[in-house]
């Protein structure tokens, strides 16, 4: 009885444990494809806004076509898996587009109340090409390094 006892209890901890072990590991699993996904969106919204930023007629209509930044609103509390240089980077890069986007929510409304407005083509300061550039350049990178470190 007592063997059976004992026999039990050791069948329930072992039990115990391998279901423990399988949460832990899908959890992992679960992360990391949670990773993968920010990371893909941040790269898709970099490449929309590196077109805005270099495309000729989206440089000659400035003031209809603003930057994209809601992939990074959603996702800037959950992006620390980054290396700090990206992160810094990202969050320099959101906010001086949202500064532009301000500066074309002005003239639209300016333009709305019958205010003189000039809507000539404008150039792309660089500093704002380069973080760009160097956002999808890294975050790129990185998905790399990461996907082959899972295999």
């Amino acid at each position: 009885m007592i063997e059976t006892i004992i026999g039990g209890a050791i069948a329930a901890v072992i039990g115990a444990i391998s279901g423990l072990t399988i949460a832990v590991l899908m959890e992992w699993r679960h992360d990391r494809a949670r990773r993968f996904l920010i990371v893909d969106e941040l790269i898709a919204e970099t490449q929309a806004n590196l077109v805005i930023a270099k495309h000729p007629v989206a440089r000659s209509m400035w003031w209809m076509v603003p930057y994209k930044l809601e992939t990074y609103q959603a996702y800037k509390g959950q992006i620390f898996f980054l290396p700090k240089d990206i992160r810094v980077n990202l969050a320099a890069l959101a906010f001086l587009l949202e500064g532009v986007n301000t500066g074309i929510r002005v003239h639209q409304l300016r333009a709305a109340f019958g205010q003189p407005v000039i809507e000539k083509p404008i150039e792309t300061p660089a500093d704002i090409l380069d973080k760009m550039g160097f956002c999808d350049r890294e975050l790129r990178n990185w998905r790399k390094q990461d996907k082959s470190k899972e295999n």
